[in-house]
């Protein structure tokens, strides 16, 4: 979401955006449209540019091995950005927490089986 909003601010341009979690979003980035996947095809007519950002092996939309790139500098990558790391903002939780105490949560898995640790001895 940064680098859209680098993006946008780059070109003056108004940006779409379609993702499954536009929830996370909706608060700080205000300046985008929020669109959810299925809902895109009603405005791929009516744009100048569409650019798809996410992993890729399809060698015309992986310019670069995303595998030993951090997330953020394949989204610069695709949307031609200078390198810089941007902070991400998402929507406050208003949900109660789980336990009081200060805690860490960790996911082992990835959406991409590129990021997992894949030798088979360990």
């Amino acid at each position: 979401m940064p680098y859209i909003e680098e993006f946008q601010k780059k070109h003056k341009c108004n940006a779409v955006v379609a993702s499954y979690h536009n929830d996370l979003f909706l608060f700080r980035y205000n300046s985008f449209a929020f669109v959810h996947p299925q809902e895109l095809t009603v405005f791929t007519t009516s744009v100048d540019v569409q650019y798809k950002l996410g992993l890729f092996t399809d060698a015309a939309l992986a310019k670069k091995d995303f595998r030993k790139l951090p997330l953020q500098h394949v989204a610069a990558d695709h949307l031609g950005l200078p390198l810089k790391n941007l902070q991400a903002y998402v929507n406050p939780i208003t949900e109660a927490r789980p336990m009081p105490d200060k805690y860490v949560c960790i996911a082992p898995h990835s959406t991409a089986q590129a990021k997992y640790w894949n030798n088979p001895t360990g």
